[in-house]
Formats: C-alpha cells, sequence, structure tokens
C-alpha cells in the first residue's frame, strides 16, 4: 500500500518526493495499522468471550444429558458406564432410549 502511494506521488509530480512527503505518508500508515490493530485486538477479545460462553454452555448442556442418561438407564449399573463413553456414543443413546421410552409411553396411554 505505500510502495503504491509513493508510485502515485511518483507519476502525480515531475518533482523529487520530498523527505517530509515521504514522512507524512509513513506516518498516515501508521496510523491506520494502529487502528486495525486495535480493532483486529478488540475483535479477538470478543471472539475469546464468546467461545468462553460457549464452551461453558456446551458443558452445562452435557452434564444435563448425562442426567437424563441416567434417569434412563444409559450407561447400565446406575450410569457408571458413562464416564467411559464418548460425547458422541452418549448422545446417541439418550437418544435411542428416549425414542424407546416415548413409545413405551404412547402404548400405555392407550
Amino acid at each position: 500500500m505505500v510502495r503504491a502511494e509513493l508510485a502515485a506521488l511518483d507519476e502525480g509530480s515531475s518533482s523529487e518526493v520530498t523527505t517530509f512527503e515521504l514522512a507524512r505518508i509513513a506516518f498516515n500508515k501508521v496510523d491506520e495499522l494502529k487502528q486495525v490493530s486495535k480493532a483486529s485486538a478488540d475483535r479477538v477479545i470478543e471472539l475469546e468471550t464468546s467461545l468462553l460462553a460457549s464452551q461453558s454452555r456446551a458443558t452445562m448442556l452435557m452434564n444435563e444429558l448425562k442426567e437424563i442418561g441416567t434417569h434412563l438407564g444409559v450407561g447400565g449399573l446406575g450410569g457408571l458406564f458413562q464416564f467411559f463413553m464418548s460425547e458422541e456414543d452418549l448422545i446417541k443413546e439418550v437418544k435411542a432410549k428416549s425414542v424407546t421410552a416415548a413409545a413405551k409411553l404412547q402404548r400405555l396411554e392407550r
């Protein structure tokens, strides 16, 4: 970007580019880069905060799902094997057992 501005200066006038003009361009670029850097740092802070909130929510939801799984009999022996299951397997088994429980409940209501 600085080179493009220098080239434009060179093409725009037949006189030599002064040291003052070069310094002005450099200072303008430094200010521009400071603003971009601050905006980037602010965005990083915003994204990190959002990530922490999302991770906290995911942890809370997984804990609640494990509790529901315990009530449905997921993991056998009082849910003991839940601690050795992957999150994906736990989700699949909770879903399967909840569908089965819902079907049984519908049959009982008839």
